[in-house]
Parts: C-alpha cells; sequence; structure tokens
C-alpha cells in the first residue's frame, strides 16, 4: 500500500512544483498497477526514484510479501 500511495503523493507534488515531466493521471496510474507488479517481482526498472529506495541503491532488499515467488497465474490475480 506505502507504494501505491507514494505514487500518488509523488505525482501530485511533482504537478502542485509544475515541473514540465509531471505524470498524467494515466501514467500514475499505470505505474501504480504494473510498476507495483514490477517491483514485487523485485525488478525496479520501472520504479520512480523517489517512490522506490531500491531503484538508486541495489544493495537493499526488498521484504517479504513479494512475488518473486509466485506463479504467473498468482501474479495476474494480484
Amino acid at each position: 500500500m506505502r507504494y501505491f500511495n507514494s505514487c500518488i503523493f509523488s505525482a501530485g507534488l511533482q504537478k502542485k512544483n509544475n515541473q514540465n515531466d509531471a505524470p498524467s493521471e494515466e501514467e500514475t496510474r499505470h505505474i501504480q498497477v504494473e510498476g507495483l507488479i514490477q517491483h514485487l517481482l523485485d525488478n525496479h526498472s520501472m520504479c520512480w526514484s523517489d517512490v522506490c529506495w531500491i531503484k538508486d541503491n541495489s544493495e537493499l532488499q526488498l521484504q517479504n510479501p513479494t512475488l518473486k515467488n509466485c506463479t504467473q497465474a498468482e501474479i495476474e490475480n494480484f
């Protein structure tokens, strides 16, 4: 839930600060769902640095629960 909420907070802060590269509502929803799935699979390529510390600090490890040991069907159900 923290990842999901952090995406909203980050996008809102970027828009408030009038940043040119602030994500659209559609991009935010995409990263909240697809980005979260990839994050939980320990793939941080889609993560935003201000949301996921692992993206810029590869020595950190993802805490459980994750999706790393789940089947494709379980991931799709998630």
